[in-house]
């Protein structure tokens, strides 16, 4: 219970905080969640337990032996930021601090479009939500390595794409890749985006279809075609990624791990949704903001692409939440109209509220009941 009562008193202090203070507010909350992490036991957190392992082993020790240790040749950058954490002499610290870097990253970003935009506060405030329940907190604070890269990934989209910083954009791709290696496909993502920026709708949606189609069939063959690259260009971060890829690919087993996939699953559909919605009503608005939007569908093909296979699904997934953020922002205040009874929203608040407090009480029902905090 502790978690839900954390995130709707985020929620509410981001709706009391007047406008001009609210990064105020978004700080305060991430600090908030972050003590979640710092307190979180590692009873049944296996994922933790390895990470706090890695914690221990790199405390103490001198460069060299970080340097030479097996892990740092597949997770180099990951290595080096565990090491600097174990000046500080805290494991728990390891996942507060990722957490910390995840939530307050992405409030960061909301932060600048409720700033750029002018939103009201009836909007930032059901976007904040949505991705505050959305968003598997337990990523970040259990799995670390994968949330840490792909909150790289979402800065390196928001700097590439949003701000036109393509050089700097690139450097955080590249570098999120050594945090983790699946963030290559967000890099792999912003190429094909490159490739087809000229292509009409029909033609970029022709592309997505055939992307998803080769990617779902040809699932197996990947890591294959990774090995080729590597062999060819005398990379070894390739091979690295190459069989960590062919390790990934499990089917979910239980109703546990199917549970997870059609949560993960519908709240993106939601935002397509919302897209989809917007996107009817913006005009020549949309155009503007289109590489995002465009880049956003890209991305979620690949990840529906491996609904089929557990850990990749999952992975992707959070950067898909993770950049929701940044669409429904780019969306504006395009109009929609509801009707439930006597209520008439103008927005797609009431949609995100709602579904958000959906996704909130079925995680606390899978997960969130069963874990232990204060050690």
């Amino acid at each position: 219970m502790k978690i839900v009562l954390v995130f709707l008193i985020c929620a509410l202090l981001v709706m009391v905080f007047p406008k001009k203070y609210v990064m105020v507010a978004f700080f305060l909350n991430s600090i908030a969640i972050a003590w979640l992490a710092y307190t979180l036991s590692t009873v049944n957190q296996y994922d933790l337990v390895y990470h706090l392992d890695l914690y221990d082993n790199m405390s103490g020790k001198g460069l060299e032996y970080v340097f030479s240790h097996f892990y740092f040749k597949q997770s180099p950058l990951y290595v080096l930021y565990v090491y600097c954490l174990g000046f500080l002499k805290n494991k728990h610290l390891l996942p507060a601090v990722s957490t910390f870097i995840g939530y307050f990253s992405f409030a960061s970003i909301l932060n600048y479009f409720i700033k750029k935009e002018d939103f009201s506060k009836i909007k930032y405030v059901a976007i904040y939500f949505f991705i505050l329940c959305t968003l598997p907190w337990h990523d970040f604070s259990a799995g670390i390595r994968g949330a840490l890269a792909f909150t790289l990934c979402s800065l390196a989209v928001f700097f590439d794409l949003v701000k036109g910083k393509s050089k700097l954009g690139l450097i955080i791709y590249v570098l999120a890749i050594f945090v983790h290696q699946s963030a290559i496909i967000a890099l792999f993502t912003r190429l094909v985006l490159f490739f087809t920026k000229k292509l009409n709708k029909k033609g970029s949606f022709g592309l997505v279809c055939v992307c998803m189609l080769l990617f779902s069939v040809l699932s197996g063959a990947v890591s294959q075609v990774l090995i080729l690259l590597a062999n060819g260009t005398g990379l070894s971060i390739i091979n690295v990624i190459a069989h960590s890829f062919e390790a990934y690919i499990i089917g979910g087993t239980d109703l546990y791990e199917y549970s997870v996939v059609i949560i993960r699953a519908m709240t993106i559909v939601v935002v397509l949704f919302i897209i989809y919605m917007c996107g009817i009503r913006m005009g020549n608005e949309y155009d503007r903001k289109c590489s995002i939007i465009r880049y956003y569908l890209l991305f979620i093909c690949l990840t529906f692409s491996y609904i089929g296979q557990y850990d990749i699904f999952c992975r992707y997934s959070v950067a898909s939440i993770l950049l929701s953020s940044m669409v429904l922002s780019c969306c504006g205040d395009a109009p929609i109209t509801f009707k439930l009874g006597n209520i008439f929203d103008r927005s797609y608040g009431f949609v995100l509220v709602s579904f958000s407090t959906l996704v909130l009480i079925c995680y606390y029902v899978i997960y969130y009941s069963k874990w232990v905090f204060g050690g």
